[in-house]
C-alpha cells in the first residue's frame, strides 16, 4: 500500500465518477402521466444497472422502488380503490402490473380512428439517406403512437405466449405497410406481401425485408443523381449553344423601332388637301397650280 505526501494512500485504479441520477415521480394516475414516468424509469433503471456493472454494486440495494417512487397520496389511492389492499401490502409488482395494464389500454374505452391517426402520424423521414437507420426510425415512431394513445393491447408487439399475439401481429404489419414511404417503396412491398404471406403477420421478417428493398431503391436513386449531374455538367463544360435563330418578321421590328419623320399613324390615309387650319396662301397656290394643268391640258 503506497502513501502519497499527504499520507493517503494511493489508489492503483481512478475511482469512477458517476452522476447522481433520481427516480422518476409519478405525481398523476392520467395516461399521458404515465406513459411518460414509464418511459423515464426505463432510462432510470438502464442508469443504475449500468453503475452497477461497473461498481459491482447489488442493483436492488442501489435502485430506487417503485414504491417509494409515487406520491403518497397517489399510492393510498393505488392500494384502496385499485389494489384493494393496504398500503403496506402493496408491492412493487402489484404496482408494475398495475401501471402497464392502465398504459395499455384505451382511454375511456374509446377507439380512435386509426387509419387516420396513422395517416397523420406515422411519416418515414426521407431525408435519412442511411436506410437502415431510416427504417428504424419508422419502426420507433410507430411503437411511440402506439403507447401515446394507449394502443398496446390492439398494436403492441407483446409476449409470443400472449393469446392475441397472432392478431396484434396482423394489424401492426398492415399499418406499418399502410404507411410506407415513397409510393414506389410502397408499392414494391405490397406486390412483395403477395409471394411471402409471412411478411403480414411478422413485423421482424418485415423490417429486414423493408431495409433490404429501400437499400436497392436508395442504391439506384443515388446512381440516377449522379449520372444526372455528370450529364449536367458535361453539358456546362461544352458552353450553352449561341442562339442564331432571325427574328420572325425583322421588317416589322425595324418599322417599331425607327421613327422618320413625317410619316403618318399607321391605318391613317394622307389628307389631299390642306386641313382647314392650314396656312389659306398655301391653299390659293395649290388651287392655281390646279387650274394651270387643266388648261395646259
Amino acid at each position: 500500500m503506497n502513501l502519497d505526501t499527504d499520507g493517503d494512500v494511493e489508489m492503483a485504479m481512478p475511482q469512477p465518477v458517476f452522476e447522481v441520477v433520481q427516480a422518476p415521480r409519478l405525481s398523476a394516475w392520467d395516461q399521458p402521466s404515465l406513459i411518460l414516468w414509464v418511459r423515464q424509469r426505463r432510462q432510470y433503471e438502464a442508469k443504475i444497472r449500468n453503475r452497477c456493472a461497473v461498481t459491482n454494486e447489488q442493483y436492488e440495494h442501489v435502485v430506487t422502488s417503485i414504491r417509494n417512487s409515487i406520491e403518497p397520496r397517489i399510492l393510498d389511492h393505488l392500494a384502496r380503490f385499485i389494489l384493494k389492499k393496504r398500503p403496506t401490502e402493496v408491492t412493487d409488482e402489484d404496482l408494475g402490473l398495475a401501471i402497464t395494464r392502465r398504459c395499455s389500454t384505451l382511454q375511456n374505452n374509446h377507439i380512435p380512428d386509426m387509419d387516420k391517426l396513422f395517416q397523420d402520424k406515422l411519416k418515414m423521414d426521407l431525408k435519412i439517406e442511411d436506410t437502415e437507420a431510416r427504417i428504424l426510425n419508422y419502426f420507433v415512431l410507430f411503437d411511440q403512437i402506439v403507447e401515446d394513445h394507449g394502443l398496446g393491447g390492439i398494436l403492441g408487439s407483446g409476449r409470443e405466449d400472449e393469446p392475441n399475439y397472432d392478431e396484434r401481429m396482423k394489424l401492426r404489419c398492415k399499418y406499418l405497410l399502410k404507411n410506407i414511404a415513397p409510393e414506389m417503396l410502397r408499392l414494391e412491398m405490397e406486390r412483395l406481401v403477395i409471394t411471402k404471406p409471412v411478411l403480414k403477420k411478422d413485423d421482424i421478417a418485415l423490417c429486414e425485408a423493408l431495409v433490404e428493398r429501400a437499400r436497392e431503391q436508395q442504391h439506384y436513386h443515388m446512381l440516377t443523381q449522379e449520372l444526372k449531374h455528370g450529364e449536367k455538367t458535361r453539358a456546362q463544360s461544352k458552353g450553352s449553344p449561341v442562339n442564331t435563330k432571325r427574328p420572325a418578321n425583322p421588317k416589322s421590328t425595324a418599322q417599331q423601332t425607327a421613327s422618320p419623320i413625317g410619316k403618318h399613324p399607321e391605318g391613317a390615309k394622307p389628307s389631299k388637301f390642306p386641313k382647314n387650319n392650314a396656312d389659306p396662301r398655301a391653299h390659293r397656290h395649290v388651287m392655281a397650280v390646279c387650274c394651270a394643268a387643266v388648261r395646259i391640258g
